[in-house]
C-alpha cells in the first residue's frame, strides 16, 4: 500500500510531533512519505497547532529558508542582535525562534550581511518590498547569473535522487545544473542537516 493512504501508527505520529516546529509541512510530508493534506489533518486531529509558524520560526528553518547554515544564523544572533527568544517547546526541547517581521526588520539596517540573491522570493512571508531590489543588486554581482538559487523544491528532488545513488551528473542533466553545482549544493544540505542535528544536541 501506498504509505501516503496508510494508517498511522505510534512510531509515525511520534516522529511527526518531532518534526512539528523544525520542517516545513512540505518537508514533513516528503520525510514522513505523506502527503501535505494528510500531514495537515493528522495534526489536526491530535490537536498540534502549527498555525503560529507563520509568526514564529526556528534558527534552524529560518537558516533553510535563506538558503544560508545554521551557523550563519547564530552568529547573527549571537554577535549582531539579531532579535530571538529561546523557549522549551511541548516536546521539551529548547529551540531559539524568530519572528519573519522582527527579521526583516533587523535585516533593513544589516544588509551587508546578507547575500539577498540565495533568498528565493517570498521564502520568508511577508516579505518587505525593498527585499527584492536587494535581491536585484546582489544577482547582479554573479556574472552571467551562473550560480542561480536552489528552490525547496530542486533540494527536495536533489535529496530524493541522491537517495537512490543517481550519478551527480545525471542528476544535473535532470535539474538543468552543473555537476560541480550539484555537488556543492549536496555538501551544504548535508552540512546544514548535520548542523541541525548538532544543534538539537546542544539545546536539549
Amino acid at each position: 500500500m501506498d504509505n501516503k493512504f496508510k494508517k498511522w501508527k505510534s512510531p509515525d505520529e511520534n516522529r511527526l510531533k518531532e518534526m512539528v516546529g523544525v520542517y516545513t509541512v512540505p518537508v514533513i510530508a516528503e520525510k514522513l512519505g505523506r502527503n501535505e493534506g494528510g500531514i495537515e489533518r493528522k495534526l489536526e486531529k491530535l490537536r498540534i497547532n502549527t498555525r503560529n509558524s507563520r509568526d514564529d520560526v526556528t534558527a534552524y528553518s529560518l537558516a533553510s529558508l535563506l538558503n544560508v547554515d545554521s551557523y550563519t544564523v547564530l552568529l547573527w544572533i549571537d554577535k549582531y542582535e539579531l532579535p530571538h527568544t529561546r523557549r522549551i517547546t511541548k516536546f521539551e526541547k529548547q529551540n531559539i525562534f524568530i519572528k519573519p517581521e522582527r527579521f526583516w526588520k533587523w535585516a533593513e539596517k544589516n544588509k551587508q550581511r546578507i547575500n539577498f540573491s540565495k533568498i528565493p522570493k517570498h521564502a520568508l512571508p511577508p516579505e518587505p518590498e525593498w527585499v527584492d531590489s536587494e535581491r536585484k543588486k546582489d544577482r547582479e554581482k554573479i556574472p552571467g547569473r551562473h550560480q542561480q538559487v536552489w528552490t525547496p523544491e530542486e533540494d527536495r528532488r536533489l535529496l530524493r535522487m541522491a537517495a537512490k545513488k543517481i550519478f551527480q551528473k545525471d542528476i544535473g542533466k535532470a535539474l538543468n545544473r552543473p555537476t560541480r553545482g550539484v555537488q556543492k549544493r549536496l555538501a551544504f544540505l548535508r552540512k546544514i542537516e548535520e548542523q541541525r542535528q548538532a544543534l538539537e544536541v546542544a539545546t536539549k
